[in-house]
């Protein structure tokens, strides 16, 4: 196979796989939406699945349609804006914010002083989208609690993981940008850091959903690495191995008693450095 071949594979999954997987995990995701109470909560859960929807469709979402806009941006666009009127107002005035109001100042001066209107806003509503996300998660883990929160924030990484998986089974691979031609499985996503990204974020909120039972929660991280392994995007994998070291050794000390737990930690010491070289 060329190149050129192997491009155009990476493209998307065939449609007799995608249109109807994509149907079925969308009312899957909508179902348990529905069954969620608080409109803060469904807010926090749609924000990430439909931002990680629109960037699988990227053939579609990333090609600009108005005013040099993409539906990807117009997205972000409309959810920054419904974001703004569902959380509490008061919570955009947390402290821990005014970073992400000083980089919003300076892009708007900055954008202002170089005549730039177009990518000034885009640049802030980026920026605003992060607050959204912020005080949403962080009014949804206050209304219903975070280890009940926890578990329902893994729901919007069940699409990308299963597109993946389809990607792996039907041997739909994307080429790498760097020189060695290395090959990733991304799910038909346009860019491995992207999708590497998505997963590792999946994978860290799995690290604190506590009131996982240990064998589920584990089967679920182990899947995330294995994902971002073979999304083989090298920075991500270099970027989880301290996660995955910590979380690790403290399932396996978590069943022993504290007496036996030194021993258990020079072995699982022992075991990290070789797996670190």
């Amino acid at each position: 196979m060329n190149d050129t071949d192997l491009n155009e594979q990476s493209a998307a999954l065939p449609s007799w796989a995608l249109y109807p997987l994509t149907l079925v995990l969308a009312l899957l995701f909508l179902y348990v939406l529905y069954r969620q109470r608080r409109l803060i909560v469904r807010m926090a859960l749609f924000i990430p699945w439909i931002r990680y929807l629109a960037a699988f469709f990227h053939e579609w979402t990333f090609v600009p349609i108005a005013g040099g806009m993409s539906p990807n941006a117009l997205i972000s666009s409309a959810v920054f804006l419904l974001g703004l009127m569902v959380v509490k107002k008061k919570h955009l005035l947390l402290k821990v914010l005014l970073p992400c109001y000083l980089l919003m100042m300076v892009i708007v001066i900055s954008g202002l002083a170089n005549h730039q209107i177009g990518g000034t806003i885009d640049a802030v509503v980026k920026f605003g989208y992060l607050v959204v996300v912020c005080v949403s998660v962080y009014e949804a883990l206050g209304a219903i609690g975070e280890p009940r929160m926890s578990k329902l924030l893994l729901w919007p990484f069940v699409m990308p993981l299963v597109f993946q998986m389809i990607s792996i089974a039907l041997g739909i691979k994307k080429i790498g940008e760097d020189s060695d031609t290395s090959i990733s499985y991304v799910g038909g996503y346009n860019h491995e850091a992207a999708f590497s990204i998505i997963i590792m974020t999946g994978l860290v909120i799995t690290s604190f959903a506590s009131d996982l039972r240990r064998s589920f929660r584990m089967a679920i991280f182990l899947t995330c690495v294995v994902s971002i392994i073979f999304a083989n995007y090298r920075t991500t994998i270099l970027a989880i191995a301290p996660i995955v070291l910590i979380q690790f050794n403290q399932d396996l000390l978590s069943p022993f008693r504290r007496s036996h737990r030194r021993v258990v930690v020079v072995a699982t010491g022992a075991l990290s450095l070789i797996a670190v070289a």
